[in-house]
């Protein structure tokens, strides 16, 4: 049976190291065993939205429909399924990934992996870091070629900085033009940051 205290299992792994392989399943595993308060309103809000703005009906009616008992019975049903097949289903799978391949603990992400890690980030990455969630980026500079930034300094540093739901990948060559390559190639001793 898996721990009940995933982060404390030998392939996840909580600090300012940017996540390998296994630290996104076992994320994703934690997040679809997480019981999101909320959730159950947000899609009944969503619902009164479909009644109101496109099917027509007036505020009194749409409150009457999901008011109804078969209603809330169908939302409630429908949330505690979503809910065990993520505990019982989805999670054990992904943790057993994990288990099954230990190499994943050495291998960093793929560009799609980094661009859903970043997304989800944007989305929610003060919940993941009040957490403890692996998916959790930490704040670190890459250089130009990919990799985390060792050692010192020198000569002058351009700092690309990304935005919300991005990653440091969003500044290569197919997305802007090589910007960072431009820039490093006007003047000697240039050196590009990544965050």
């Amino acid at each position: 049976m898996p721990s009940l205290t995933p982060l404390h299992e030998t392939y996840c792994r909580w600090d300012t190291t940017p996540p390998n392989q296994a630290d996104v399943l076992e994320g994703l595993a934690q997040l679809v065993t997480v019981n999101l308060l909320g959730v159950h309103d947000t899609i009944q809000l969503l619902h009164r939205e479909i009644l109101l703005r496109t099917l027509g009906f007036t505020q009194e009616q749409s409150n009457r429909i999901l008011a109804r008992p078969l209603v809330q019975k169908l939302f409630k049903q429908g949330y505690s399924f979503a809910q065990s097949y993520g505990q019982n289903i989805l999670a054990p799978a992904l943790r057993h990934l994990n288990f099954r391949f230990p190499a994943l603990q050495h291998k960093t992400l793929s560009p799609a992996m980094h661009y859903m890690v970043g997304a989800l980030n944007g989305v929610m990455g003060n919940y993941l870091f009040q957490h403890q969630n692996p998916l959790a980026l930490p704040m670190v500079f890459y250089d130009h070629y990919g990799q985390r930034l060792q050692g010192d300094l020198a000569g002058r540093v351009v700092i690309m900085v990304h935005g919300l739901c991005m990653n440091h990948l969003t500044w290569s060559k197919n997305n802007f033009g090589g910007v960072g390559e431009k820039l490093l190639a006007q003047r000697d001793h240039n050196v590009m940051l990544y965050l």
